[in-house]
């Protein structure tokens, strides 16, 4: 019967120390996925920051080449070359350069300026 009380109070102590144990886990757990939530939060507004810049500089092209058709600028960029120069606009920063793309200096290929 004595052996019996102590087996159960070694039980008991196990079984209060994983729930402890249990319990830190979860706490830590919890404070990682508070801190993984507000990390989201802040790279979506940073997203939704981004889109709008991006839309802003889209309809400002837009106006800067609707402009320089209308003076009758002789070397105008055709609606190809408009949605080339869009696609780099899209294309997120540090992606791969496409043909026609700034070069890593952020300056034109020499071809393309010359052509303009």
């Amino acid at each position: 019967m004595v052996e019996r009380v102590i087996e159960l109070g070694r039980e008991a102590g196990e079984a209060i120390a994983a729930a402890d144990h249990l319990r830190r886990e979860a706490k830590d757990n919890k404070a990682t996925r508070i801190e993984a939530e507000q990390r989201a939060s802040r790279l979506f507004e940073r997203v939704k920051e981004l889109e709008t810049k991006l839309e802003m500089a889209e309809a400002n092209l837009r106006t800067v080449l609707a402009a320089a058709r209308g003076r009758g600028v002789t070397a105008t960029p055709s609606d190809n070359e408009m949605e080339a120069l869009l696609r780099i606009l899209k294309t997120p920063a540090g992606g791969s350069a496409e043909e026609g793309a700034p070069e890593a200096n952020g300056t034109e290929p020499a071809e393309e300026v010359a052509g303009e």
